[in-house]
């Protein structure tokens, strides 16, 4: 696309009258500007991009010479397509954004925007890193306010752990406790039976020992009470001597 440059002047859009008047103006600024500006202004390359510079309304005619039919005129800023340049000519052909083609002069053409449209698009720029740098901000923002509310959670997770920490601990000295205890009263169980299996032993033995001396004084009994008899009657049976007395 091209754009145009030059000083501000403005240029009648149709008649005879007008169309004198404008290439009148044409070679006017033509002479003035022409030494200086087709020095400057290289042949440019088809398809490149060309803006209307400065403060400057241009004409845009049918035919690259001041009798070709002024099509309409061109502003500053306005862009177009360049299609033809040809080498020594002052005229260069373009397209518009609308597609219609036709012949501006060259010297008139730039291949960066003016200063105002640079500025322009300069602000919009500007205004849109300053919401970028917004959203950046409020990200920001957010995030922190993430991050502090992941470190209280980790606080109080940090705490939950220790506490769990302590009430596993007591749970292991209490199962080893209990485990203790459990192993202690299985000894003592089994104390307990073999005492009591031992008890039963002695109690049979006591028991059998008494049986044994009921039956031995049982015996010494019947044996006192045989010889009780046997001795009465033996004296029963001893002669009895006369005259003791």
């Amino acid at each position: 696309m091209t754009r145009v440059s030059g000083l501000t002047m403005g240029f009648p859009c149709c008649g005879a009258g007008r169309m004198l008047r404008s290439r009148i103006l044409g070679a006017c600024a033509a002479v003035v500007l022409f030494g200086a500006a087709t020095a400057a202004v290289a042949p440019a390359a088809h398809g490149q991009t060309r803006y209307v510079s400065d403060e400057l309304v241009i004409t845009f005619r049918t035919q690259p010479s001041n009798r070709g039919e002024i099509i309409r005129n061109l502003s500053t800023g306005t862009a177009m397509e360049l299609l033809e340049s040809p080498e020594g000519s002052e005229w260069a052909r373009v397209r518009l954004n609308d597609g219609r083609e036709g012949w501006v002069r060259r010297q008139y053409l730039t291949g960066e925007p003016i200063a105002r449209t640079r500025l322009q698009t300069a602000n919009r720029e500007v205004e849109r890193l300053s919401r970028t740098v917004t959203d950046l901000r409020e990200q920001l923002q957010t995030a922190q306010r993430e991050r502090d509310a992941a470190s209280q959670s980790n606080a109080s997770l940090t705490e939950q752990v220790d506490r769990l920490e302590q009430e596993l601990a007591e749970i292991r000295r209490v199962s080893s406790s209990a485990l203790e205890t459990a192993a202690e009263n299985e000894r003592l169980t089994e104390l307990n039976a073999r005492l009591r299996g031992e008890l039963d032993t002695l109690l049979a033995e006591r028991d059998r020992l008494a049986e044994n001396a009921r039956e031995r004084w049982m015996l010494i009994g019947a044996g006192l009470v045989l010889g009780g008899v046997f001795l009465g009657v033996i004296l029963k049976a001893r002669p009895r001597r006369s005259g003791w007395l």
